[in-house]
């Protein structure tokens, strides 16, 4: 085990952002991102000051860059690895105030598992247990000290660290009823009785989104497909890149080499070897994909008529030099993995239909009760600057749209 790893800290490999090949899919159902003033709380130019203030503790411009480079961190909300990363600095600007504001809403539960009242002697116990855990495993405190070290605390950061993880979480099981507060009594109850779930199941059935119907089972036919971006700039000119993508098109289609193998061995640039596969697509989706990639719907046509494990010829990726003019950019090489066929919904007493819209209910509520939460520590808790205070007021405004109501039964 890494000293990383013990530490949970895994930092983000740096991703190119550039017009070096097609766009992946853009997912509809991406959270809602905040939106603050420009002149608000990013102005990173100002150097190591302070950027937001909850409560007595401060969000420091070095907390947000730090922040930026944890993959768990990152992972809380789908893009922002690619945003921190990208070469432009408008999308770069965007993916720091994410940051920052993840980073608030952080501080804001923290300060509400500290309100709780949980005894002071009960969390020092816990945090004294991960201290002896750390020494365990790295052989003493000298170990475990280099092993902090090396992942940039020291052991008062490290405690202050581990405190304020374990007061958000305290807090965010408390409010939803998946653990008790502070007397030792649940204070929320999770379960969701069967008419609720069959108001979420007509509701969805009926619903005018393909997405919602294919919660239930409802699928239409999609096909998967692989990639090998080549990039011309990097292969020196368009007839090497040929070259290369028509020995990718025989040794694949032979079945001598995976399309993975290819992807890794030739992708340029090589940042992108790892966006080898797409996920699964529709027919619309492949049109919309193909259009807005290469200018109309030739992939698509090429992807709903070829057999499983077809091979296309290189299609090219164009896109505008500084002066508008319009350049190949790449050659890429398509596989269609998989066809998955379409399915039918499945009935309301499907067992397993009812596990998962049972959970899907929870975290409904979940959500509605974490908003409110939220709301309840921003009347009491002091947040600078004032765009955040409104861009957290929206977000724990906003009610989750399911079970048939804003409200659902049985929330409290």
């Amino acid at each position: 085990m890494t000293i990383l790893a013990a530490l949970a800290l895994a930092f983000v490999a740096l991703q190119e952002n550039g017009t070096d090949g097609p766009a992946r899919p853009v997912d509809s159902e991406q959270p809602e991102r905040p939106s603050l003033d420009s002149t608000g709380a990013l102005q990173f130019a100002l150097g190591d000051g302070v950027v937001a203030v909850v409560g007595r503790e401060l969000i420091r411009r070095d907390d947000v860059l730090s922040a930026s480079q944890n993959r768990t961190f990152l992972a809380r909300v789908p893009g922002l690895a690619d945003d921190v990363q990208s070469r432009d600095p408008n999308v770069r600007n965007r993916g720091y105030t994410t940051v920052l504001f993840e980073l608030v809403v952080d501080q804001l539960k923290t300060v509400g598992g500290r309100n709780q009242g949980y005894a002071p002697e009960l969390i020092q116990a816990i945090l004294d247990r991960r201290v002896e855990d750390l020494q365990r495993r790295f052989g003493g405190a000298v170990g475990a000290s280099d092993a902090l070290r090396g992942g940039g605390f020291d052991p008062q950061s490290y405690a202050r660290y581990n405190e304020s993880n374990l007061l958000r979480r305290t807090w965010e099981d408390s409010t939803v009823g998946r653990a008790p507060g502070p007397d030792g009594r649940l204070t929320r109850d999770r379960f969701v009785p069967p008419g609720i779930m069959q108001l979420e199941y007509e509701t969805r059935l009926r619903s005018a989104r393909s997405e919602e119907r294919a919660t239930l089972g409802e699928r239409p036919q999609r096909w998967v497909l692989q990639q090998v971006v080549l990039g011309i700039g990097a292969y020196k000119g368009p007839e090497a890149a040929r070259e290369v993508a028509d020995v990718i098109q025989s040794e694949v289609g032979a079945g001598k080499i995976t399309m993975e193998s290819a992807a890794r061995q030739f992708t340029r640039p090589a940042e992108r070897a790892d966006q080898w596969q797409i996920e699964p697509l529709t027919e619309e989706q492949l049109q919309a994909y193909s259009r807005a990639n290469y200018g109309d719907g030739a992939l698509a046509a090429w992807a709903v008529g070829a057999a499983d494990g077809a091979v296309s010829e290189p299609f090219v990726f164009s896109a505008p030099d500084a002066n508008g003019k319009l350049l190949a950019r790449a050659l890429v090489v398509y596989r269609v993995a998989e066809i998955m066929p379409a399915t039918g919904r499945l009935d309301f007493e499907d067992a397993g239909l009812q596990q998962q819209l049972r959970a899907e209910v929870q975290k409904a509520w979940d959500r509605t009760r974490t908003d409110r939460g939220l709301l309840d520590l921003l009347e009491a808790t002091y947040v600078w600057q004032p765009e955040l205070r409104e861009a957290l007021l929206k977000r724990a405004g906003r009610r989750p749209q399911t079970v048939g109501s804003e409200t659902p039964a049985g929330v409290n």
